[in-house]
């Protein structure tokens, strides 16, 4: 069954583009599973809100597979694992799909590793380089950042 991965931003807003992107997919290839992170806010949120409104009854075969990043503490230092998010991004590319639907924001927490002008959302970009280099492709339904587009810096 057709894999499609959803990464975004959690400030992503746009719950149209998402559904529409989705349904895209829906038509254009029939049942598929739905990989995200399970992220309460922004693109993963409105995938799964997607799910919830098309497959209420089962009829459509959609699959849904959440992957959630396990923030929690380990370890003796007992410190909440900051790289959650990114490992849970690497494990899903990992698992393979067949498209990468991105919907990133631009960056704008200003970090010190923050590259130098307008970039993606660090986590997205890094989802989106990540699923790029495991040959999957990505389509990506963002603000688009010119020279960026051929090289997504993750900071």
């Amino acid at each position: 069954m057709r894999r499609v991965l959803i990464t975004g931003s959690r400030c992503w807003r746009d719950i149209d583009k998402v559904f529409e992107a989705l349904e895209e997919q829906y038509m254009d290839y029939g049942p598929f599973i739905l990989v995200h992170g399970g992220c309460r806010d922004g693109a993963d949120n409105f995938a799964h809100q997607w799910f919830i409104w098309l497959d209420q009854d089962d009829s459509y075969g959609i699959v849904e597979e959440v992957h959630e990043a396990d923030w929690k503490p380990h370890g003796k230092n007992g410190r909440t694992d900051y790289g959650a998010g990114l490992k849970r991004n690497h494990k899903m590319v990992a698992l393979g799909a067949d498209v990468c639907l991105a919907f990133p924001t631009i960056c704008w927490k200003k970090k010190a590793n923050c590259p130098e002008g307008k970039h993606y959302s660090h986590g997205t970009a890094d989802c989106m380089k990540a699923a790029e280099a495991a040959g999957i492709p990505v389509q990506n339904l963002g603000p688009l950042l010119g020279k960026q587009l051929d090289s997504l810096e993750t900071g």
